[in-house]
């Protein structure tokens, strides 16, 4: 953790906070897939189950859980092998979700429900607002980049 900005750690632990659905404080396999494979981490689900059983030492025996601080950690080491651009493309093409070259408010809804998050009209045409020139038309590739890159 000692390599990332405490803005970053702040954005972490509010996207653990996101995709810890039970509110027990412990973010599920299902969850944590979810989460790998938005940034553009391809992982199997005995891959998942191998890293949480890793990453969860000191818990019981059989919780297939990790807490806020292993997820840090874990997401820590991903964001210091990732390619940023990369990174951000992967991100576009998983929430370009019919594929039209551009995310518009109903691929953000249909993508984030996709990851257990509820988004209304508002909240999508807010987000697009400040990333597109065009909101009623989407994000194109670019700006959508642009504005993932930028944190």
């Amino acid at each position: 953790m000692d390599q990332l900005r405490p803005d970053q750690v702040a954005g972490l632990r509010e996207i653990y906070g996101l995709f810890d659905f039970s509110g027990a404080g412990r973010m599920d396999s299902r969850a944590l897939g979810a989460v790998l494979r938005t940034v553009g981490v391809d992982v199997s689900e005995s891959e998942l189950s191998a890293l949480i059983a890793q990453l969860s030492v000191g818990s019981s025996a059989g919780d297939a859980s990790i807490d806020q601080e292993e997820f840090i950690h874990l997401m820590a080491s991903v964001m210091a092998d990732a390619d940023p651009e990369e990174e951000a493309d992967s991100s576009f093409q998983a929430f370009d979700v019919d594929a039209d070259g551009r995310v518009g408010a109903e691929d953000l809804r249909v993508a984030a429900a996709s990851l257990g998050i509820e988004l209304d009209a508002a909240a999508c045409a807010e987000m697009l607002e400040e990333v597109a020139a065009k909101p009623e038309r989407g994000a194109s590739r670019e700006e959508f980049c642009a504005a993932a890159l930028q944190g």
